[in-house]
C-alpha cells in the first residue's frame, strides 16, 4: 500500500561506455524489475538511465525542485562512481544507494565506488544490497526518516512557561535545534491559555463535556468538581487556537504551579492533544508535553513522524527491575486516551479521570495502564554540547495489581519488557522517556545519521 507522506526519487545509473552498457542490457532489466515494490512504498519520481553527469545533474535538480524527501540511487551495474556524486549533491537530501551482490552485474563494485566518493565529499548516505523482505524494510525505513527530517525542519515548537520543578533536561538548546533540525521555539506565557479559555462559549464547552463523556467517564468528588473539569475542557480548546494562532508542531507547558494551583491542572489537554480523536473524528496528534519538556517534545514529534503519525507519550522512569529488564513507567501527563484501551473502534473508553494528586486549581488526571504491544522508546538529549538520541526497543507487558498500586492512581502508567540493565541507570540522561507503539528502531537509527546527531542504543 502506497504511503501518502512519503514522496521520493528513484534514479538509476549504470555504465558510460556503450559496449559494457550493451553487454550487461539484460542484467539491468532484471534489476530494475526487481525494484518494483518501491512503488508501493510511497510516490515516487523515476528517472531515465543516466549515464552522463549532465543527466545526474538535471535529474538531481529535478528531483530538489520537486520537493523529494530522499533520493534511491540504483546501482544495477557497474555505474561510472561520479554519476551518484553528481546525483548526491544536485539533490542535496538524504540518498541511499541500492545495489545487488549478483557477481555478473559488478554492482557491489560500483556501489563501493560510488559510496566511497561520497564519503571522500563528506556527504552521509545509507547502503542497500538486494531486495529481498529484509532489503525492502530497511529502504522502507530510510524513508520513513527522510520523510521526518523534512517534516520536522521548518517547524516551531510553542512552549508555555519556562522551566518547571527546575527540571534542566527539559530545555531546549535552541542554536543546536536550528543548526541540527532547523527548528525553532516560541516562548509563550502560559496565562494567554487562560485569558482564552475563560472566552470560550459556555455552549462549546457543553458539547465537548457530552462528547467526552459518551464513552470516557469522570469520578467527580469534592476536590475534582465537574466544574474543574469543564476548565479543563476550556484549557484544551483553548490551546487548540493557539495553536492555530501561532502555527505550533509541537508544544509544552510549564503547568505547575501556577495553572495546576491558579486554574487547573491540564492533563487533559496533553491527553487529547497528543492522541488522535477530537470531537470532529480523527485528527492529527500534535505532541504536547508536560513540565515544558522541550527535548521531550520535540522528541514525541520525531517519534509520531516516523511512525506516521502515532500518538506518543511521556512518562518518568519510575523503577528499572534489572533482574527482569523491565521498565516501570508513569507520569500524569501525556498520555492519549487511546494508548489506555484496547477499542480502536472507540478510543475514548480509555478515559478515566479520577482526582489528581497534586494542584489547588482542582482536575483530574487520567488513570490507567498502557496496552500491551511493542513499543520504541526514545529521548534527545544533549552530551558534551551535541544532541543524543538514547533508543530502546521494548514490549508493553500487562501491570500486576501490586506494581499499579504503587503508582499514584492519576498517572498512566506501563511495565516496559527492554532487557535493559542497571548499566542503563548510570548513563541515561533524562528522568523522562518518550514511547510509540511498534518498532521504529532503524528509522530513529538512520534520523540520527541523516541529522548528524549522536544516538545510542540500549537494547
Amino acid at each position: 500500500m502506497v504511503n501518502n507522506c512519503l514522496y521520493f526519487a528513484f534514479a538509476t545509473v549504470a555504465d558510460s561506455r556503450d559496449d559494457y552498457y550493451q553487454q550487461r542490457a539484460g542484467l539491468l532489466q532484471e534489476e530494475l524489475e526487481s525494484t518494483a515494490f518501491v512503488d508501493e512504498l510511497g510516490a515516487v519520481i523515476r528517472s531515465e538511465v543516466i549515464r552522463t553527469p549532465q543527466a545526474a545533474d538535471d535529474f538531481g535538480r529535478q528531483a530538489a525542485q520537486s520537493g523529494a524527501q530522499a533520493m534511491i540511487i540504483h546501482i544495477p551495474i557497474w555505474a561510472d562512481p561520479e554519476l551518484s556524486l553528481s546525483l548526491a549533491q544536485s539533490f542535496g537530501g538524504p540518498v541511499l544507494l541500492l545495489g545487488n551482490t549478483r557477481g555478473t552485474t559488478s554492482s557491489v563494485v560500483g556501489t563501493l565506488g560510488a559510496g566511497g566518493g561520497l564519503d571522500q565529499c563528506g556527504i552521509s548516505h545509507s547502503r542497500v544490497f538486494g531486495s529481498g523482505e529484509a532489503q525492502q524494510e530497511t529502504v522502507l525505513q530510510f524513508l520513513r526518516a527522510a520523510y521526518a527530517k523534512k517534516a520536522l525542519a521548518g517547524s516551531t515548537m510553542l512552549r508555555f512557561g519556562e522551566r518547571s520543578l527546575g527540571i534542566v533536561t527539559a530545555d531546549p538548546v535552541e542554536a543546536l535545534w536550528r543548526q541540527d533540525f532547523s527548528v525553532s521555539v516560541r516562548q509563550l506565557p502560559q496565562e494567554q491559555i487562560v485569558e482564552l479559555a475563560e472566552a470560550i462559549p459556555e455552549a462549546e464547552v457543553e458539547r465537548q463535556l457530552q462528547w467526552l463523556l459518551t464513552d470516557g467517564s469522570a469520578d467527580f468528588d469534592e476536590v475534582f468538581t465537574e466544574a474543574a473539569f469543564r476548565r479543563q475542557i476550556r484549557s484544551y480548546l483553548a490551546t487548540k487556537q493557539l495553536i492555530d494562532r501561532f502555527g505550533g508542531s509541537f508544544l509544552g507547558v510549564k503547568c505547575q504551579k501556577e495553572l495546576s494551583d491558579g486554574y487547573v491542572t491540564q492533563c487533559l489537554a496533553h491527553a487529547l492533544l497528543n492522541g488522535t480523536v477530537c470531537s470532529e473524528g480523527r485528527c492529527d496528534a500534535v505532541p504536547y508535553a508536560c513540565e515544558a519538556d522541550a527535548n521531550g517534545a520535540i522528541t514525541m514529534r520525531i517519534l509520531n513522524l516516523l511512525s506516521g503519525g502515532k500518538p506518543t507519550t511521556l512518562l518518568d522512569i519510575r523503577t528499572l527491575d534489572p533482574q527482569a529488564g523491565v521498565l516501570t513507567l508513569a507520569n500524569c501527563g501525556g498520555t492519549p486516551p487511546e494508548l489506555l484501551t484496547d477499542d480502536t473502534s472507540a478510543p475514548l473508553r480509555g478515559l478515566h479521570m479520577c482526582r489528581h494528586t497534586f494542584g489547588a486549581g482542582g482536575g483530574g488526571g487520567l488513570c490507567g495502564t498502557l496496552r500491551p504491544g511493542k513499543a520504541t522508546l526514545a529521548r534527545l538529549s544533549v552530551k558534551n554540547g551535541r544532541h543524543c538520541m538514547s533508543i530502546v526497543a521494548g514490549e508493553v507487558i500487562p501491570m500486576p495489581e501490586q506494581v499499579r498500586a504503587s503508582v499514584p492512581h492519576a498517572f498512566p502508567c506501563a511495565q516496559v519488557r527492554t532487557g535493559l540493565t542497571k548499566d542503563f541507570l548510570q548513563s541515561y540522561d533524562s528522568n523522562h522517556i518518550h514511547l510509540v507503539y511498534g518498532d521504529y528502531i532503524q528509522a530513529l537509527q538512520l534520523f540520527c545519521g541523516m541529522t548528524g546527531i549522536d544516538c545510542r542504543l540500549y537494547s
